[in-house]
């Protein structure tokens, strides 16, 4: 069984632009380097028309919920949030 994993950022006004940025560099790496990694999606999202905030959405879709944490021990990551 595949597993999802969802992270909705919200940078502080004027920095959503360097967040993509470096989002999307990360999101190339993973693609290139990860096998075990079905999705690696960053996308801009606005939250507040008025206000003008935006928010990063990550959606992350990996093979297995073992091939998460086998990343998380190759490459010293930290999963410990993830909710099972």
């Amino acid at each position: 069984m595949s597993l999802d994993l969802l992270a909705i950022i919200s940078p502080k006004p004027g920095k959503t632009d360097r967040v993509v940025e470096l989002l999307s560099q990360v999101s190339e790496y993973v693609k290139a380097n990860e096998p075990g990694t079905l999705k690696y999606e960053i996308m801009r999202v606005n939250k507040d028309k008025a206000t003008g905030k935006e928010e990063v959405v990550m959606i992350e879709k990996y093979v297995s919920f073992l091939v998460c944490w086998l990343m998380r021990l190759l490459f010293d990551l930290d999963y410990s949030w993830v909710v099972i």
